[in-house]
């Protein structure tokens, strides 16, 4: 997949404001949600999913950022 918008020295200034972006986060907030916020603002990505296998070994959406007012239980 490549990202014509995107350079790899636009790219390396992301990941560096991520790393900065995530030493800022406190124990109380929601982890899932900024790290989903951060791609969104940072990287070419619309919108994000994080997911784990439950017990019944199928996927389930933990927390997602969506476009639009969009919620991940909607998928």
């Amino acid at each position: 997949m490549t990202h014509s918008a995107y350079d790899t020295s636009e790219l390396f200034q992301a990941f560096l404001r991520s790393a900065q972006y995530i030493v800022r986060i406190k124990a109380q907030q929601d982890v899932w949600e900024h790290l989903g916020q951060l791609i969104v603002t940072y990287f070419p990505a619309e919108w994000v999913a994080f997911g784990h296998r439950d017990n019944g070994h199928r996927i389930s959406i933990q927390h997602g950022t969506m476009p639009g007012g969009l919620s991940p239980e909607g998928i």
